[in-house]
């Protein structure tokens, strides 16, 4: 039996001494309780530049970025929000959580990607932005969805969690909407255990992000000279801790290098595994990244899903083990109580939910190729014992 035997690259990479120099750029400068108070922090700033936008906003979750952006862009309860039906509850709990309607446009089956032609047919007159997730590093098609929006003057937010620093048409995911939401937990492309941050180029959007996003005693003093009450303390807190902060300002020193070694290795093991003729490899949108969050494929030969990664894990494969639960299913059960939902099948994201195997490429910084090599020969080896069992 082939196994997996060479050592897995750790992540995330913090150094002491990385946390040592955001502390002391913190509190050895005594700066912690002035911290907000002078516009854009240096991180903030520091993202900005590097995403070649004019603001960004530092929160404490990607969750909360999303929710930071749907209620900088005035979407009410009842209002409705189109999203791709594959894609994590992080995507959905917002509008949820502010009250709005999700309404689920199927995925195209080679891409994965949200599909322009659904998002059409899910359009209506109370439709107020559409939700597109760059899955996996990789992007659906920003530029049509983008003109799309512009000719039904609707927004389009960017779940941009697992596509930092990846671009598409060579301008960087999160950056193609009105608004753009990141994250840097442990598990994203930069990763610093927390975090995340909304960015923008509209003034007008950029201080109701301020508004929304701040306590009264944070930032808000960039809004006095607008028509904003800043008496109104009932807000929300999504500010981002200095400290993480400070360590992500330092991480993004690093994110293009990281970036580049993750498409080597991902274009390595794709070319190594495509002669694998029952395995469908991701089929990237003309002008996206590659997909540099998760290796995924879709199974093709008729074998029950939770026993393929039964064989993968016996392995030592590192395969991803809670495949992306289609959307439209989880608010049948979950939030009906929210609004009045009617169940809408999505026949491609139901069948790849079945049918996906996700191998956690994120990870994949390293310039050693054994374990990628041997991530081939296991792939090769199962696949040749299940063709012989079915």
């Amino acid at each position: 039996m082939k196994k997996v035997t060479a050592p897995f690259p750790k992540y995330p990479i913090i150094s002491e001494s990385e946390v040592l120099k955001a502390n002391q750029a913190i509190y050895g400068s005594r700066k912690i309780d002035k911290y907000y108070q002078e516009g854009m922090t240096n991180f903030e700033e520091r993202l900005a530049e590097y995403l070649e936008v004019k603001y960004a906003f530092a929160t404490n979750s990607g969750y909360s970025a999303i929710v930071l952006a749907l209620l900088s862009a005035n979407i009410k309860e009842g209002d409705e929000v189109i999203l791709p039906a594959i894609s994590w509850g992080q995507t959905l709990s917002p509008i949820a959580h502010i009250g709005a309607k999700p309404v689920f446009a199927d995925i195209d089956p080679s891409t994965l990607q949200i599909s322009l032609e659904e998002i059409k047919k899910s359009y209506t007159s109370r439709t107020k932005a559409v939700l597109a997730v760059n899955l996996y590093g990789a992007s659906p098609e920003l530029s049509k969805i983008k003109s799309f929006c512009e000719s039904k003057d609707i927004l389009l937010i960017e779940d941009s969690a697992q596509s930092m620093g990846c671009s598409y048409n060579n301008k960087y995911t999160s950056t193609y909407g009105d608004i753009g939401a990141l994250s840097f937990n442990a598990e994203k492309l930069l990763a610093v255990g927390g975090s995340g941050a909304i960015v923008t180029d509209s003034k007008d959007l950029y201080e109701r992000i301020i508004y929304f996003g701040s306590k009264s005693l944070h930032k808000r003093h960039i809004l006095q000279n607008t028509d904003y009450d800043l008496t109104d303390q009932l807000d929300y807190t999504f500010l981002c801790h200095p400290l993480l902060q400070e360590i992500c300002s330092n991480k993004l020193n690093e994110i293009n290098e990281l970036n580049d070694q993750r498409r080597e290795n991902v274009k390595f093991l794709r070319e190594e595994v495509s002669d694998i003729k029952h395995i469908d490899l991701q089929k990237i949108n003309e002008g996206s990244d590659l997909p540099l969050y998760m290796f995924t494929f879709t199974n093709k030969l008729p074998i029950n899903q939770k026993l393929l990664f039964k064989m993968l894990k016996r392995c030592n494969l590192p395969i991803f083990a809670y495949n992306p639960v289609p959307l439209n299913k989880m608010t049948s059960k979950r939030f009906s109580w929210a609004y009045d939902y009617e169940y809408k099948g999505c026949e491609n994201a139901e069948y790849l939910s079945k049918n996906e195997v996700c191998i956690t490429s994120y990870k994949w910084y390293s310039t050693e190729k054994d374990y990628l090599r041997q991530y081939s020969d296991v792939l090769h080896f199962v696949y040749e014992e299940i063709e012989k069992r079915v």
